[in-house]
Order: C-alpha cells, then sequence, then structure tokens
C-alpha cells in the first residue's frame, strides 16, 4: 500500500474474527517517530479502515526539512493494530511517494505501421527506461535530441486541440506502478476519469476520455494523475479539448 506524502490515503484492513472496538486504533510507526490514528469499522464488510497521517507528522512537532522528508521516504513505515489499546497485531507496510508530473504530449503515430492488435499490444506494453549513456560527447547529444523533442511537443500540445479518442502521455518522475493509475480531467468543477497505463517512472499513458456534457468548442481541462486510485496530483496542467455536437 502506498500514498502521498501529504497523508489521508484510506487504508482498508481485511481478516478474520474482526468485531468492532471502542479501542480501535491504528499505529504507524517510523524510524522518526509514530502516529497513532483512530480506525473506523464497516459493520457491512467486516473491515477496519484508516486515513494515513501526514509524513510531516512522525517528527514529534518539529518542522521536517526536505533533506528530512526525502530519508523518511526512503523506507515504509509499519503499521499496527489494537482493539483494546494495549495488544497490537500486524498489519503490514505503508509506504509514502510523491510523484511529479512534468508535461503532456500528444501520441500522434499510434498505430503507425501496425495492424489494430499489434498498435494495442503496444500501447499497453512497458517501455523500460535504456541504461544510461556513459560517453560525455554521446550524452549531450542525447540531452539535445530529447530537448528538441521537447519543445516539439510541448509546442503542438499547447496550441492544438484534441477529440476524444486521442491518445497521450504524463511525463514526470517517481512514477509508481499500480493496477489502480487514474488520470482525471476537469472542467469547470466536473470530473471525468480515465484509466492510467504504466510505461515506466517517467512516462503514462492515456485516452483522452468521452467528456459528453462539456459545451461544444475549444475548452480547457485540467488533467491530474492518482496512483493510488484516491488522490490526484496538483500541477496544473491542461489540455486543449475540442468538444463537438454528437
Amino acid at each position: 500500500k502506498f500514498g502521498p506524502s501529504e497523508g489521508g490515503s484510506i487504508i482498508t484492513v481485511k481478516g478474520t474474527g474482526f468485531y468492532d472496538s471502542g479501542g480501535k486504533k491504528f499505529k504507524f510507526e517510523s524510524e522518526f517517530g509514530e502516529r497513532e490514528m483512530n480506525a473506523s469499522w464497516d459493520r457491512k464488510e467486516k473491515v477496519y479502515t484508516c486515513k494515513t497521517p501526514p509524513l510531516s507528522w512522525y517528527f514529534g512537532g518539529k518542522s521536517p526539512t526536505n533533506e528530512m522528508l526525502a530519508k523518511a521516504k526512503e523506507n515504509p513505515v509499519k503499521l499496527r493494530l489494537t482493539l483494546n489499546g494495549q495488544n497490537w497485531i500486524w498489519v503490514g507496510y505503508f509506504e509514502y511517494y510523491d510523484a511529479i508530473v512534468d508535461r503532456l504530449s500528444y501520441d500522434l503515430s499510434y498505430g503507425e505501421g501496425l495492424t489494430e492488435e499489434e498498435a494495442n499490444k503496444k500501447w499497453l506494453e512497458e517501455q523500460p527506461l535504456p541504461p544510461p549513456l556513459t560517453d560525455p560527447a554521446a550524452l549531450k547529444a542525447q540531452q539535445d535530441e530529447e530537448q528538441k523533442r521537447i519543445d516539439e511537443e510541448n509546442e503542438e500540445f499547447s496550441t492544438t486541440y484534441r477529440r476524444t479518442g486521442t491518445k497521450f502521455y504524463i511525463w514526470g518522475s517517481k512514477f509508481r506502478k499500480s493496477s489502480s493509475i487514474k488520470v482525471r480531467f476537469v472542467f469547470e468543477g466536473k470530473s471525468y476519469f480515465a484509466d492510467g497505463i504504466f510505461k515506466n517512472e517517467r512516462k503514462i499513458a492515456c485516452t483522452i476520455p468521452d467528456m459528453a456534457d462539456i459545451p461544444v468548442g475549444d475548452q480547457k481541462v485540467f488533467v491530474d494523475v492518482s496512483f493510488n486510485g484516491q488522490q490526484f496530483t496538483n500541477f496544473g496542467k491542461v489540455l486543449l479539448y475540442q468538444s463537438h455536437d454528437r
């Protein structure tokens, strides 16, 4: 289980012999400190739930530096449960992480030279990052070529409106492989969702969903991504969406 360091991820614990108790609590333990959080009982599902504390709460009331927070994220915290306030049951680990979104780009060559089956297979496949170059001259040439490509992609993305079904990528760092990756599209306070496809720790693939009730015309839609299916990034990235009459 993992979630961002701002806290608020919902932990669900399933098992046998569970029952409601006035003394139920979760304990989160890290090398920098620990926090106890109240647990909730879902009578229908017979599970305990709890929201994770912010990572900054583990430092005993002190204001942690960025270096301290980075160090705290290197190892997962231990999670325990008590029903009586005395005996603690081992539950598992929780890992804090913070993904960074840098930019968005279209995939304008999707399916070129491929059958529909081949194109779909390639779209769903992971793309491991290549090993870093060690030769300084080759590395400089690679970086220059990559920056040129990025500039061209940024120009295309910031000036062209695209319709439902267009393939695009979310670029950044510290992305997490997960079956719960969701991409959120927000227009005037209303959210629309699509599945995200993990390509590597710097790249997520997605398809613009049908946002049928957005007014016809060229519109600006904000895009966020979640790796735990609960909490979304908030980097203010904008997609130019062309909503058409149906």
